[in-house]
């Protein structure tokens, strides 16, 4: 270990109660600050739930970003400064909250009409790659992919039921519902193992985004089906810097 890192890690308490006096809030070394820590995590339990395992780290990391953010504005920002405590910490849990319900993964309703159709696809391709292919123009084709329709629609975010996001035809769907709708039509075909198709959560500039990683005949395929028709290939996913111009 650097001898940099070393010295920032025998900072740390100082730095801790620097950072947390700026919220008027005294925290004693060792035990204070260990019980911050400690309520920190026990706080995103009733979270759990929601996010799947795979998520769960991304979703702790994706918080010390956001907790981090928190501290720095503070620190720097002399109108922030003023905001208080409980306030802060009120605004934190909420967008914890948040998070968690947006990586929850979906139910395994299976809505009518959907079983049939994954039949149909794979009687009509025999080459799995193929059937890919048709999977994600169908679903694509299924609903809209409106830039920035999540800010008029934002409850779709959140939405997780795949049975009502498949009787929503022809309406606005965000990349998670499209992808996870996906997702399913292609396990049904019984094609590919569950192993097989995994949902990767990115970032598009500030904003989440959600593809499917597919296995097929040894190959990794990056599936956007959101993207579809912003012009993003099969193989290929919404980069990071789209959003920001």
């Amino acid at each position: 270990m650097s001898r940099r890192v070393v010295e920032v890690l025998d900072r740390m308490p100082s730095i801790l109660r620097k950072y947390f006096n700026s919220w008027n809030v005294k925290l004693n070394y060792p035990s204070g600050i260990v019980g911050a820590l400690v309520g920190y995590f026990i706080s995103f339990l009733p979270v759990f739930y929601l996010v799947p395992k795979q998520e769960f780290i991304k979703f702790y990391a994706f918080a010390f970003v956001i907790l981090g953010f928190i501290i720095f504005a503070k620190s720097k920002n002399k109108y922030i400064k003023k905001i208080g405590f409980k306030f802060t910490v009120i605004t934190f849990l909420i967008l914890v909250i948040l998070i968690g319900l947006y990586l929850k993964a979906p139910n395994n309703n299976v809505p009518n009409g959907m079983r049939e159709k994954a039949l149909e696809l794979s009687e009509q391709y025999e080459d799995d790659f193929e059937l890919l292919n048709a999977t994600y123009v169908f679903v694509s084709e299924r609903f809209t992919s409106k830039r920035m329709g999540y800010i008029f629609e934002p409850l779709k975010i959140f939405s997780k039921d795949i049975e009502k996001i498949w009787n929503q035809k022809n309406e606005f769907q965000p990349c998670g519902a499209q992808a996870y709708t996906f997702k399913r039509l292609l396990e049904l075909t019984d094609r590919f193992e569950k192993n097989e198709i995994k949902a990767i959560h990115t970032f598009s500039g500030i904003t989440p985004h959600l593809h499917i990683e597919v296995l097929v005949n040894g190959e990794k395929i990056n599936v956007d089906v959101w993207g579809r028709k912003r012009n993003i290939p099969l193989g290929t996913y919404y980069p990071f810097y789209e959003s920001l111009k």
